[in-house]
């Protein structure tokens, strides 16, 4: 009689819990956009603010679960917003000179295409350029908030609305969710520091006299 050892061996598997990773950067330039409150919610309640590569991280999250990730900034409607944003506006409404479609979602001020940008200058009128000549002479903020956010996967056509958040259900895996950050009114696209914008005026003497 032969005989057979039998051995059973135990293996025991460890899922890492996923986490839920994140960019947001400027669409003409590249430029990280930091100081972005962006919020969790679904099965997990949480706030991450993005630093100055524009990251954000969600660690640990329970696997399966569902989870809506939005950006938000408010507040510094004068960044980057100068007099060449309203010319920029009102060249191309005379079709002076053509606008992206990022730029159009920048120049509509007060969101009057509702999140529809399937084509440039949707949205985009006179009173848009109004509206930024009144934050350039600190007259009064923008109607909508200073910064927007949308997906860096969103398609822009046939009236598709921009998308502003992402929501991952189930999530299964390690996901990267990126957005673009659109600074409300620098419609000509200055992509510096985060320093308020500023007008000067220079004046030279000259002698009057009359007739």
């Amino acid at each position: 009689n032969g005989c057979t050892n039998v051995q059973t061996i135990a293996v025991e598997f460890y899922a890492q819990d996923p986490d839920i990773l994140g960019n947001i950067t400027r669409p003409d330039c590249e430029t990280p956009v930091e100081d972005v409150t962006v919020t969790l919610t679904g099965d997990a309640s949480l706030d991450d603010l993005t630093d100055a590569s524009g990251d954000y991280e969600f660690l640990d999250l329970d696997c399966g679960g569902s989870y809506t990730v939005t950006p938000t900034r408010d507040g510094d409607d004068s960044v980057g917003v100068t007099v060449l944003d309203m010319l920029t506006v009102r060249r191309a409404i005379l079709g002076i000179d053509f606008i992206t479609i990022h730029q159009t979602v920048k120049a509509d001020v007060n969101n009057s295409a509702n999140d529809d940008y399937s084509s440039p200058l949707n949205g985009v009128t006179t009173f848009d350029e109004t509206l930024i000549k009144n934050v350039i002479l600190g007259i009064q903020p923008f109607p909508i908030p200073s910064w927007r956010f949308i997906t860096t996967d969103h398609v822009f056509m046939g009236g598709n609305p921009i998308a502003t958040d992402s929501t991952i259900n189930p999530l299964l895996n390690t996901t990267s969710v990126d957005f673009y950050g659109y600074k409300t009114g620098d419609v000509s696209d200055y992509c510096g520091p985060n320093e308020p914008a500023s007008v000067k005026f220079i004046a030279e003497d000259k002698t009057i006299s009359e007739c």
